[in-house]
């Protein structure tokens, strides 16, 4: 499945990969600049008042659009070129919690996306003129662009919708996990199974399947909040399934696009364009050590990364609807700068040796600014965050180039053929990650032959950044 297909190609960077010694082939992908964290941007540069609210950043949808237009041309203007809707805590669930109806809640969300298409035709109107790349209209009655930036519907997960920020802890309530919470600390776990005994016993694999309905019921009904509505669902270019913190999680939005699509299948007499969009699933890393947030039992280790990738991008993932829907890309969101290059280079191992799957997807990474954040105090903390956007960016660059180049000089990739395993690369920010974060990256993507000073010399295949010509 095509991601991306609404660039101008001309302004898309590569990352080259080449061989050493005698080896004189050259692996080229594609480098994509998305957005950064749309509610710390709010927040700082806009000065919104949006954490006391169980929307968030969606809060703005209604209290003030015009802020939120101006938001999204400021990451537009810093170069994205995939940019994402205000809609990552939006549910019928959060707006009911914040005292909305049904119909409110599912007018705003499609509102939303709106917003976004008319300060990306405003974008346009200023990169090239009016009439170029689309029919101009700043009322949103433009539906999509011919090139220019991709609009990405952001959806996160079930834990975004719990107090406490659990889409970092996961801690979700029956049914949809073993504990929620508010239940007592020593009681607080991500798994069904309480030994390593138990882990593959009937009675958890039951639990686990009451979790996975219940939570691909969840995200189902919030994904037809959108694709129930035509002019919306044009509108959309591809769907980012976020910071999802529970390898179950994972496979309950697999289990629901695939209900999605048999719908839309269904759908295709009366409507061509009806069919589901590119999407992928970005999980975030709130083990102690970077390591999934999903326990294997109570107290024992977490899932390895190797599970979570097949799980997310195999074909074997269990699911009771067939064929299972694939995503075109995994990504890594909202992690510390400090642990991108070691996800990176794991998540670039496993993906090498899978056999089931038929195309190469796409790599999407977009860390957090380096600070950490307290639920409690709904405040940012730490020492780890950059000084300044450029060594935020540069910082970025080199994690990514250092995971890719120590990945492909592994025997796991020399066995595969030394090919980069990814279709190409999405490169962005998450929370505390503004627009001049972006613009810096942005520059760095367009600086020919950028080698960057982390990535070991002794590498196998560095990895260099170019600019497509």
């Amino acid at each position: 499945m095509a991601f991306f297909t609404t660039f101008d190609t001309s302004e898309i960077g590569e990352i080259l990969v080449y061989g050493s010694g005698r080896d004189e082939t050259a692996m080229s992908v594609p480098v994509v600049i998305m957005d950064g964290g749309m509610g710390t941007t709010l927040e700082d540069l806009f000065k919104q008042d949006i954490s006391n609210t169980p929307l968030w950043s969606a809060r703005i949808i209604r209290d003030n659009p015009d802020i939120l237009k101006q938001a999204h041309l400021a990451f537009l203007r810093a170069g994205s070129q995939v940019f994402q809707t205000v809609t990552y805590q939006s549910s019928v669930e959060t707006f009911a919690m914040a005292g909305y109806s049904e119909g409110v809640a599912i007018a705003a969300m499609r509102e939303a996306v709106r917003i976004s298409v008319q300060a990306r035709q405003v974008y346009l109107d200023e990169q090239r003129g009016s009439g170029i790349g689309g029919t101009r209209n700043h009322n949103g009655s433009h539906l999509r662009s011919t090139t220019g930036p991709a609009l990405c519907l952001s959806l996160g997960p079930y834990g975004a919708i719990l107090p406490g920020a659990q889409e970092h802890d996961g801690l979700y309530p029956p049914p949809f996990g073993p504990v929620g919470a508010d239940a007592p600390k020593d009681l607080h776990t991500t798994a069904f199974a309480t030994s390593s005994e138990e882990e593959c016993s009937q009675s958890v694999a039951a639990l686990e399947e009451r979790a996975e309905l219940s939570l691909a019921d969840f995200h189902l009904r919030r994904l037809l909040a959108f694709a129930e509505d035509d002019e919306t669902w044009d509108r959309i270019d591809c769907i980012a399934f976020e910071s999802v913190p529970l390898v179950r999680e994972a496979r309950a939005i697999k289990r629901a696009v695939s209900q999605l699509e048999a719908r839309l299948v269904g759908e295709t007499v009366q409507h061509d364009q009806r069919r589901m969009k590119p999407w992928y699933i970005s999980c975030n890393f709130h083990g102690p050590n970077g390591e999934c947030t999903q326990e294997r039992w109570k107290g024992g280790p977490r899932i390895d990364i190797g599970t979570l990738v097949h799980d997310v991008l195999g074909s074997s993932a269990r699911s009771q609807v067939s064929p299972v829907a694939q995503p075109a890309g995994i990504g890594i969101n909202c992690a510390e700068p400090k642990f991108i290059s070691r996800l990176v280079k794991a998540m670039t191992e496993v993906v090498a040796g899978l056999s089931d799957v038929d195309n190469r997807p796409w790599l999407i990474v977009y860390p957090n600014g380096g600070l950490v954040y307290n639920a409690d105090t709904q405040t940012w903390h730490g020492e780890s965050g950059q000084d300044t956007e450029k060594e935020w960016a540069k910082s970025t660059w080199e994690s990514i180039q250092g995971g890719l180049g120590r990945a492909l000089a592994t025997k796991t990739a020399r066995e595969s053929q030394i090919r980069l395993p990814w279709s190409g690369v999405v490169v962005g920010g998450c929370c505390k990650v503004g627009p001049e974060n972006i613009h810096a990256l942005k520059v760095l993507s367009t600086t020919k032959n950028v080698r960057l000073a982390t990535v070991p010399q002794d590498l196998l295949l560095p990895v260099t950044l170019s600019v497509a010509e």
